[in-house]
């Protein structure tokens, strides 16, 4: 996924592409720690850093609201939320048209064994 709607302040030429979701994926103590950067719309961020539990072969973070859920779904890492206000109002974590839940990332952009670190979200 990149930022559609970028564009600089000087010239106002489109800037979406010099945008990247991120998402690293590493083992840390018992479980995982997850950070993920999203720019969406109107170049509102949706960013955290998240230990989660490993469940069911699913990564797992347990929240007030409810869970955060990070799975395999055929060829990509996808994040469900079930209706999580990821916003200020709720999780905290992303800008008022931002969201977390339905973002996939293709395993063919694994970029680093070690660590499991992704690039170029897609929708």
């Amino acid at each position: 996924m990149r930022a559609n709607y970028a564009h600089h302040p000087v010239d106002g030429r489109s800037c979406g592409k010099e945008f990247h979701d991120q998402l690293s994926v590493e083992k840390f103590g018992l479980g995982y720690r997850v950070r993920l950067h999203s720019t969406q719309a109107n170049q509102n961020i949706c960013s955290f850093s998240f230990e989660m539990t490993e469940r069911d072969g699913s990564l797992i973070r347990q929240t007030l609201y409810g869970e955060i859920v990070v799975k395999q779904v055929r060829d990509f890492l996808y994040f469900s939320t079930k209706g999580i206000d990821p916003t200020a109002s709720g999780l905290g974590v992303c800008g008022a048209h931002a969201d977390i839940d339905g973002l996939q990332f293709p395993l063919s952009r694994k970029w680093k064994a070690d660590q499991c670190s992704w690039g170029g979200a897609g929708q």
